[in-house]
C-alpha cells in the first residue's frame, strides 16, 4: 500500500479541472443567454464543456443514429 501523498497530485487536478469547468459553464452559459436574447429569444440556457457534450449524446440516442 502507498502512502495517500503519493495520489495527491491526482485530487489537485481533479480540483482544478472541476473549477474550471465551473467557470467555463457560468460564463459560456451567461454569454449564451445574453447573445439569444439580443436576437428575440428570451430563454435562459445553459452551456459547459462536460454538459454540451452528454446533452450531444442524448440527442444523438434519442434521434436514433
Amino acid at each position: 500500500m502507498k502512502d495517500n501523498r503519493h495520489y495527491q497530485h491526482y485530487y489537485y487536478a481533479g480540483l482544478a479541472r472541476q473549477r474550471a469547468d465551473w467557470l467555463v459553464g457560468m460564463s459560456s452559459s451567461r454569454a449564451l443567454t445574453c447573445l439569444l436574447n439580443q436576437k428575440g429569444i428570451e430563454k435562459t440556457f445553459s452551456a459547459g464543456r462536460v454538459q454540451t457534450a452528454l446533452m450531444s449524446i442524448i440527442y444523438q440516442r434519442k434521434k436514433g443514429n
